[in-house]
C-alpha cells in the first residue's frame, strides 16, 4: 500500500467516525467554546511559533475538551429524547393535521363526484330530451305522412265513388236507352203485325179517324163509324172506352197506327 492510499485511507475513516452524531456534535462545541484561538490560528497575523504560544498559554486546558464533550454528550443523549417528546406531543396535532388534509381532499373527492354525477345526469337529461324531441319530431313527421296518406286514400276513394257512380248512371242510362230501344223496337214490331193483321176494306176507315191531341178523345161525329169498326179498334188496343165519361179514347198504340196509317192513305 502506498503512502497516497494510506492518506485517503486515513481521511475515509475520519469522515466515516465524523458522521457519528456525537463526533460531529463535539466537533461542532469545540470550534463554537474555542473560537477565539480558532479565529487567532486561523487569521492572526504572527509567526506560527507565535501562536502555538498563545494557545497553549491562554486557551490550552481541561476545560477546553471538557466542555465541548460535555455539550456533545448532552446534544447526543438529550436532543433525541426532546425531539421525541416534542414529536410525542406533535403527533396528535400531526394526526389532526393529516386527517384534516385527507378530510379536504375527501370532501373536495365527493363533492367532485357529486358534480360529476350531476353532470352525468344533466347530460343524459340533454340526451333524453333531445331523443324524445327526435321521437316527437318522428311522430309528428309520421302523423302528418299517415293524414296525407289518409287524406290521398280519401280522395281516391271519393274519386272511384264518383267514377262508380258516374259508370253506374252511364250504365243506367245506357240501359234505359237499351230498354228503351227494345220497347220501340217491340212497339214497331207489335204496330207493324198490328198493320198487317188489320184488313185492308177497314184500314182506310181508321185511318179517317180523328182524335183530341189533348185529351185523346176520339171524335166520330165527322165520319160514320160502325159498332164492328168501334169494336174492332177497342180489340186491338187502338181506341178504349172510359165507362165514367162514355168516350173512347186513343191509345199511344193506336197514335202509332193513325199515324202510320194516314202516312200510307196520304200518299
Amino acid at each position: 500500500m502506498t503512502f497516497p492510499d494510506i492518506i485517503k485511507e486515513f481521511f475515509n475513516s475520519t469522515k466515516e467516525r465524523l458522521k457519528t452524531p456525537i463526533s460531529g456534535a463535539f466537533l461542532c462545541s469545540f470550534v463554537i467554546y474555542n473560537w477565539r484561538p480558532v479565529l487567532l490560528l486561523l487569521f492572526s497575523n504572527a509567526s506560527i511559533e507565535d501562536k502555538i504560544v498563545i494557545i497553549n498559554h491562554e486557551y490550552c486546558s481541561f476545560w477546553a475538551i471538557f466542555f465541548p464533550a460535555l455539550i456533545a454528550l448532552l446534544y447526543s443523549l438529550l436532543i433525541p429524547k426532546i425531539m421525541l417528546s416534542i414529536d410525542n406531543d406533535l403527533s396528535e396535532t400531526k394526526k389532526s393535521r393529516v386527517d384534516n388534509i385527507y378530510d379536504v381532499k375527501s370532501h373536495t373527492m365527493i363533492k367532485k363526484l357529486k358534480f360529476a354525477a350531476q353532470q352525468f345526469d344533466l347530460k343524459n337529461i340533454e340526451t333524453g330530451n333531445k331523443q324524445i324531441d327526435d321521437f316527437q319530431e318522428q311522430i309528428k313527421n309520421l302523423k302528418e305522412s299517415n293524414e296525407q296518406i289518409s287524406n290521398s286514400h280519401n280522395n281516391a276513394v271519393i274519386q272511384l265513388n264518383n267514377e262508380l257512380k258516374n259508370a253506374n248512371s252511364f250504365s243506367e242510362k245506357l240501359l234505359k236507352e237499351l230498354n228503351s230501344l227494345k220497347i220501340n223496337d217491340n212497339e214497331d214490331q207489335y204496330i207493324a203485325v198490328t198493320l198487317n193483321n188489320i184488313p185492308n176494306e177497314i184500314k182506310a176507315d181508321i185511318s179517317k179517324i180523328k182524335y183530341s191531341k189533348k185529351s185523346g178523345i176520339i171524335d166520330f161525329s165527322e165520319n160514320n163509324v160502325s159498332n164492328n169498326l168501334i169494336k174492332y179498334m177497342v180489340d186491338v188496343g187502338i181506341a178504349k172506352m172510359n165507362k165514367n165519361d162514355n168516350n173512347m179514347y186513343i191509345t199511344s198504340k193506336g197514335i202509332n197506327v193513325l199515324r202510320h196509317l194516314k202516312r200510307l192513305y196520304s200518299l
